[in-house]
Parts: C-alpha cells; sequence; structure tokens
C-alpha cells in the first residue's frame, strides 16, 4: 500500500516528490501560469498536468513528452535544472476554473498534488478620448463646432 504524506506550509503542498501552491487565482483572459517543484532526482521523468478533482479519474491535458508540449491552449515546459515543470493556460476563462494536478509519470504509482484554479472577472478599462475641436466661425461667434477625433481614438 502506498501513504503520501501531505504537508502544508505557506499556502503550498507536498507530498515531497512534487509541491506547490494549493490554490491560485487569475483575472479571465489572461495568461495562467501554474509552476510545480520537484525533489532532486525526478528530472528525467515525464511531468503532467490534468483535470479534475478525483485524481484516479483525472483528464491528463498535457506531458513533457518534448521540451514544450502543447495541447491548444495548454502548454508546458519542464526546467530540469532548477527541478521545476511550468504549465500555462492562454486567455484563461471561467469555464477552465476547477481542481487540476501537478504530477511525474512513476511506473506503478505516480506522484502529484492537487491545485484548485480559481478565474475572476477582468477588469473593463474605460478609455476616453480628448478631441481637438475647430471652430467654424469667427473666434466670438456661436457658430457650431466641428470636432474631429485623432486617428488612435475611435469615433463614438
Amino acid at each position: 500500500m502506498h501513504t503520501i504524506l501531505g504537508l502544508y506550509f505557506s499556502g503550498c503542498f507536498s507530498d515531497e516528490a512534487v509541491w506547490g501552491h494549493q490554490h491560485v487565482r487569475y483575472e479571465e483572459n489572461s495568461l495562467a501560469t501554474i509552476t510545480c517543484h520537484y525533489a532532486s532526482g525526478w528530472e528525467d521523468y515525464v511531468k503532467w498536468w490534468c483535470r479534475g478533482a478525483v485524481w484516479s479519474s483525472c483528464e491528463i491535458l498535457v506531458k513533457t513528452t518534448k521540451r514544450v508540449s502543447t495541447n491548444g491552449r495548454v502548454s508546458i515546459q519542464d526546467d530540469t535544472t532548477a527541478r521545476r515543470f511550468t504549465v500555462t493556460i492562454r486567455n484563461i476563462r471561467k469555464e477552465d476554473e476547477g481542481a487540476y494536478w501537478c504530477g511525474i509519470e512513476k511506473a506503478a504509482v505516480d506522484r502529484g498534488f492537487q491545485i484548485e484554479v480559481t478565474v475572476f472577472p477582468g477588469t473593463r478599462l474605460l478609455v476616453m478620448c480628448l478631441r481637438p475641436c475647430l471652430n467654424s466661425g469667427p473666434p466670438d461667434s456661436r457658430a457650431s463646432t466641428l470636432c474631429t477625433a485623432p486617428p488612435s481614438c475611435p469615433v463614438v
């Protein structure tokens, strides 16, 4: 029987082979970067990222089968010198929220830890353009004013 020893510290979880943050938060439509660390001796093993709350039935999205492996918006890269692998999710969406696992493939029993990913709504940026106005009449007249927007501003 295999037992995983769980250690909790500074918001991180560890099974002694692989560890990282338990919970990460990203703004919607941003680039999510999740880093998973591993102990010495695991450099030559395949690393993976899977989705699902249950370890035994999670769906593996990417594996480190080459320098950078990509599957749609998700990629994984292993830095064996720093003993960490990085998962990126481009344009993260609300539907990407949920439980994931960072893992290391090992004959008989993979090693890993669970990460909860939360996606919060992006902030909307309101851009106001000031437009220089040209008066079409004499300086003291009440003639109508024609305003033109600079090329970088949309005309509303």
